[in-house]
């Protein structure tokens, strides 16, 4: 307290000799030193005449750079903290400031080339590794992340940010037992860990273990709820439970913050489909096939819309298409059905239901009977009848 009202009184004399001098360089760099440590309102001014009278100045720069970074103005901090490089300055924070721009603009292999200016033992040895290990789990090296961070863990021996982070890399690489087990250790400490909550959650759903996943998924929406796979995962397990509207409301967040990915937009489609408005899964489903027009399951969804919609020629056409892609897909499957009802042969589409619910679906991870058996067998039990 004694500190913050010593450093108000400094920045208030600070801004009176601005008054009189307001281009002198060392009084601008001290002001907005200041106003930075005490986030003052000041500081968007002081920066901005700072930049009209020296636009070239690293430390105004690198200052700059910092400020749009809190406000997670990522171009902007981008270009200001590369000119204070490009003029001269050298401090590790900057650097590092420059890497989590780039990294935040998804330009991954930049924002590593940043991290290797940085010597590997530095004041920001932690940040250093779990931003690198960042950028590899993002271009798809999660071997090479994995060990960044294991390698990392040798030193730390225990870092909660660390293990959160090792463990949904692991999750994302196949190895369920070593996740669930990175994910304890930085779920053991005392504040929840956004990553832990994630990986452990997701192998919870590979356990058709849905109530603690979902337990962990609305903890990691509650630490971010702008986290497009977290509200993906959230309603997963709404749909596993037949509460559409909560599935629905929960995908059309999850694909505004997330709307690259694939498996987001079916489960949106398919939820669509369930609450019967075919045109708007169709939407759903022509989004996923703008991002991957040769993935089989988005045909299989496709057919199954067009299906429902009435357009036999344009259902027909993507049956053919997912049977040649993706023929262990159940879309195409349900959109024979439908044609098959559509036409009146009902017992042909009962064979084929016969057939289809008894047979395993990999994205399924198991037969649609058995999936739907096992999760009504639990939610009875879990709220039983009167």
């Amino acid at each position: 307290m004694e500190y913050q009202h010593a450093s108000t009184e400094r920045l208030d004399r600070l801004l009176k000799y601005l008054e009189y001098t307001p281009d002198n360089l060392n009084l601008l760099i001290d002001a907005i030193t200041v106003t930075l440590e005490l986030k003052h309102p000041e500081t968007e001014r002081l920066i901005t005449q700072a930049l009209q009278y020296h636009p070239d100045a690293a430390e105004i720069n690198a200052h700059a750079g910092l400020f749009h970074l809190q406000r997670f103005e990522y171009e902007q901090a981008q270009k200001h903290l590369q000119c204070a490089i490009d003029c001269g300055i050298s401090a590790e924070a900057v650097t590092y400031n420059l890497a989590y721009s780039h990294y935040q603009l998804r330009n991954f292999d930049t924002a590593l080339a940043t991290l290797t200016t940085l010597e590997p033992t530095n004041d920001l040895h932690k940040e250093r590794a779990i931003l690198t290990a960042r950028c590899k789990y993002n271009i798809g090296e999660l071997q090479d992340a994995a060990e960044i961070l294991k390698q990392f863990l040798v030193i730390a021996e225990s870092d909660q940010d660390a293990e959160g982070l090792l463990a949904l890399i692991l999750y994302d690489d196949d190895q369920q037992t070593e996740s669930i087990y990175y994910a304890n250790k930085s779920l053991s400490h005392s504040k929840p860990c956004f990553d832990g909550l994630l990986a452990r959650a997701s192998v919870a759903i590979i356990s058709n273990d849905f109530n603690h996943a979902y337990a962990d998924f609305k903890k990691a929406v509650n630490i971010n709820p702008h986290s497009g796979r977290a509200l993906s995962g959230l309603a997963q397990i709404d749909f596993y439970n037949f509460q559409f509207d909560l599935a629905l409301e929960n995908l059309q967040r999850a694909v505004e913050f997330m709307p690259d990915h694939i498996g987001t937009w079916h489960l949106l489609g398919w939820t669509q489909l369930m609450k019967n408005d075919f045109q708007a899964a169709l939407g759903s489903f022509e989004k996923s096939y703008e991002l991957d027009r040769s993935f089989g399951e988005t045909h299989g969804c496709l057919a199954s819309a067009h299906a429902l919609i009435g357009d036999k020629a344009k259902a027909e056409k993507h049956i053919k298409l997912a049977e040649k892609l993706g023929p262990n897909s159940f879309g195409y499957i349900y959109a024979k059905m439908v044609l098959l009802n559509q036409s009146s042969r009902q017992q042909d589409a009962l064979a084929l239901f016969e057939q289809a619910k008894a047979t395993h679906y990999p994205s399924l991870g198991t037969t649609p009977f058995a999936l739907v058996e096992s999760r009504l067998k639990e939610l009875s039990t879990n709220h039983p009848q009167n």
